[in-house]
């Protein structure tokens, strides 16, 4: 039985994946015939207006945290749109796959992609070809075709306002269908509340990337509430479906993964809570992640296997380069601002310290670690447990019911702190997006506590 459930298993992700890929193949073929020439005018009109924003050094400041990251933005416009002389030879179906961007300040040790966008984008260079473009043929950027398609047709002003609209529309159907299925339009208020307030969600206006990966994240939650519905064979479905998201978040962009395998986690717990036992709920988590991280992973090894076979070493070496860092536990490298906000915990290993920057990131929502010494920092956290604990004591609030919704999900409130732990180098430098996970669990949280109030409530 068990042999015959595996065989099934592996059936179906292979059919799922083979089929996903073979349609981003075929996506990245067709969008070598997009005019470039064309997307450069849009692009050049889009920088001469300030749609296009190109600060020092690719991040602005945000209006509600530590920096708004227009690099990766200016990376997804500019892939495709120059041929490096050096690989004329190179079919032009292939080179889609090497492309990328011009490193104005490579020179400077400075990730600076935005200032290599506006010397692609000059008017007079249309025609020009670029030596020294750097290959992200690692990753692919999927989605810079979706974005290079809607500066086509719509702009980029149009294009992110569009992306925008559809952020939050995604987000309002989401709150909608995961209210329905919780009965309780409340709980959705504490699950996404503090997402929405606490995650930077005004500034996805300026950075499309980011607008994307957000709608992702709530049409996966949409869709899965959809497969929930019906309780026939629902963990293959939830299986199926979790392959389908892995190898469509690869094909995207691999960022931000951490997000899908902390949120997805959380609404098939509180779906499933009261309705599943313990195990069951569990076991329905576990094969989402498996479905997801195995659809990605493999994703990110077929691509890369392709792109080896394509451009050999100069592929091979960026990955083996990029794995290194992301999974380095050396304090050589890391981000100059973020150092001066874990400078009081220079003891730590990167691991655990990867952690605490994540958390003092989030606490830049209400006050500037930088400024503020540790002391403050921890009576501002005690001030705010204490109103909590206000709060809960009168509305007679149990905290032996709290406890047991609390204690069960302790797996999912552990899995951001393990990807940060893993990905210590990576998590680090890009706290200032990573800890976007923390605002999740707070949601959660709520949501629990919320749920054992009601609870006592109705034992009254």
């Amino acid at each position: 039985m068990l042999i015959l459930k595996i065989k099934t298993y592996a059936l179906r992700w292979l059919l799922i994946f083979i089929s996903c890929n073979t349609i981003f193949i075929a996506m990245y073929f067709a969008a070598a015939f997009i005019p470039s020439d064309t997307v450069i005018k849009q692009l050049n009109n889009a920088f001469v207006t300030g749609v296009l924003k190109t600060p020092e050094n690719s991040v602005g400041r945000s209006t509600t945290g530590l920096g708004i990251d227009f690099g990766t933005e200016c990376v997804a416009l500019g892939i495709g749109l120059r041929s490096n002389p050096n690989e004329n030879q190179v079919d032009r179906l292939w080179s889609r796959f090497n492309e990328s961007y011009l490193p104005a300040a490579l020179n400077s040790n400075q990730f600076d992609p935005c200032a290599g966008l506006v010397e692609i984008i000059k008017p007079g260079n249309e025609q020009k070809e670029v030596d020294n473009l750097q290959s992200y043929a690692r990753n692919w950027w999927g989605m810079s075709i979706v974005m290079q398609v809607g500066v086509l047709l719509f702009g980029l002003a149009s294009l992110k306002s569009y992306l925008y609209a559809l952020t939050i529309i995604s987000m309002l159907i989401f709150y909608q269908r995961f209210s329905k299925s919780m009965s309780n339009y409340t709980i959705s208020f504490f699950l996404i509340g503090p997402f929405i307030l606490m995650a930077d969600f005004q500034d996805l206006y300026n950075v499309a990337p980011y607008s994307i990966f957000t709608i992702q994240m709530f049409l996966f939650g949409i869709i899965l509430l959809n497969v929930m519905r019906k309780t026939e064979n629902q963990e293959i479905r939830i299986f199926e479906i979790s392959v389908v998201f892995g190898c469509v978040y690869n094909f995207m962009f691999w960022f931000n993964f951490h997000l899908i395998i902390t949120f997805i986690p959380i609404v098939i717990y509180l779906i499933c809570l009261g309705k599943f036992s313990q195990k069951q709920t569990m076991g329905k988590i576990i094969n989402f992640l498996i479905g997801f991280i195995s659809g990605f992973a493999l994703t990110t090894v077929l691509k890369w296997g392709i792109a080896i076979v394509i451009f050999g070493g100069e592929v091979s070496d960026q990955v083996i380069k990029s794995l290194s860092l992301r999974l380095s536990t050396s304090q050589n490298n890391l981000n100059g601002p973020l150092l001066d906000y874990s400078s009081a915990v220079d003891f730590l290993p990167l691991p655990l310290k990867a952690v605490y920057v994540n958390f003092l990131v989030y606490a830049s929502k209400f006050v500037d670690p930088r400024n503020t010494s540790v002391l403050t920092i921890i009576l501002l956290l005690l001030v705010l447990i204490f109103l909590i604990f206000l709060f809960l004591k009168k509305i007679n609030f149990s905290i032996i019911s709290g406890y047991r919704e609390l204690i069960p999900a302790t797996p999912i409130f552990l899995i951001p702190f393990l990807y940060y732990m893993l990905t210590a180098n990576h998590s680090f430098n890009h706290a200032a997006l990573t800890y976007r996970a923390l605002p999740l669990l707070f949601g959660l949280l709520l949501s629990l506590l919320y749920l054992a109030h009601v609870k006592d409530k109705r034992t009254v």
